[in-house]
């Protein structure tokens, strides 16, 4: 007996065998390949990306949807119970012998986090193909000046080359839930300008969007230190009157650069 989806863990099931089957043709598997799979639920997915790939790595949190998956009996199917935000992309990698490629139905109610988990753990990623809610979709895709840019715009066009491959309907899920959905692929790329600090990176854009109607001069002020916003702006050949919505992730690199070596 399938188990119900539970409502605090943002399950939506994936019922529609074509998507599933579209999501995993997306992913280009290779039959040498092993492949992460982030919250497989009741294996749509799972079932095709096993008749793919050499293994498959589920990382599953609900207990009830491990049973029902270890009934499956697919003998290159790994299950092991951990929560997404949580599990080191790092240590699979590592354990994999290489960079990880990953598919997802991402749980709605984490794919925010999720993507800038992605972001963190850039390194250890050479490609993904997720489905996330379309809203979050759209801000991932956003260029500056768009309303939808902000945070995860930035930091995942940072590393990766994002597509929008296509919507999917409501009426795809069990239950269905009340917006639509897009599927992503990420691409890893090699930035044109590499970063001092990426975690102070992100603090800079974060600490900017939070002010996303305000002058960039005003939204950073307090992290310039002693040094003159003017002298940084000056040597970023950024204007200090632009707002932060209208920066490119180019420069915001030049000016999370900039001010780090403000000392």
């Amino acid at each position: 007996m399938k188990p119900k989806p539970i409502k605090g863990l943002g399950q939506h099931f994936l019922i529609d065998k074509n998507i599933a089957q579209n999501i995993v043709k997306a992913a280009q598997i290779s039959r040498d390949e092993v492949i992460i799979e982030l919250g497989p639920g009741l294996g749509a997915l799972t079932t095709h990306l096993c008749s793919q790939a050499k293994k498959v790595i589920a990382i599953e949190i609900d207990h009830r949807a491990i049973s029902f998956l270890e009934n499956l009996k697919l003998p290159n199917l790994e299950i092991r119970r951990h929560d997404m935000l949580k599990c080191s992309f790092e240590e699979l990698a590592k354990e994999t012998d290489g960079p990880l490629k990953i598919v997802s139905n991402l749980p709605y109610n984490i794919s925010g986090p999720m993507m800038a988990k992605f972001f963190d753990e850039r390194l250890w990623v050479k490609a993904a193909v997720v489905m996330v809610q379309r809203e979050v979709g759209e801000r991932l895709l956003s260029s500056p000046g768009n309303k939808d840019y902000g945070v995860l715009s930035v930091l995942l066009g940072y590393c990766f080359s994002l597509q929008r491959l296509f919507i999917v309907p409501p009426t795809a899920f069990n239950p269905r839930p009340k917006v639509f959905s897009t599927v992503l692929r990420m691409d890893k790329k090699d930035p044109e300008y590499p970063l001092k600090d990426a975690s102070f990176f992100k603090r800079v854009v974060k600490t900017a969007f939070q002010k996303r109607r305000k002058k960039i001069k005003n939204a950073l002020k307090d992290l310039s230190g002693q040094e003159p916003l003017d002298n940084i702006f000056n040597d970023t050949d950024i204007s200090p009157e632009i707002r932060p919505e209208c920066l490119s992730v180019e420069e915001f690199v030049r000016l999370a650069n900039r001010i780090q070596s403000k000392d």
